[in-house]
């Protein structure tokens, strides 16, 4: 008789710091206040990148913006 293993429904998670030590072993799915901290900072900073880089192609193209908003403006009848 050949044993198997019973499949459970728990993913295995495995969470790696950032300065290259290994956390798993003590928690497979809790991440500590350091990297929580981490992912916050980055995602910020991501938000951060994004809208910067989104203002600047707006102000780059605002005589296109102000030519649209004109248009839909110059259709309203008082």
């Amino acid at each position: 008789m050949a044993l198997t293993r019973k499949p459970n429904n728990y993913l295995n998670f495995e969470f790696y710091s950032t300065r290259g030590i290994n956390y798993s072993s003590f928690s497979l799915t809790e991440l500590y206040s350091f990297e929580h901290f981490s992912e916050i900072r980055h995602r910020a900073l991501y938000s951060l990148g994004f809208f910067l880089c989104t203002t600047i192609v707006i102000f780059s193209n605002i005589k296109f913006v102000v030519k649209i908003l004109k248009n839909s403006v110059s259709m309203i009848q008082f």
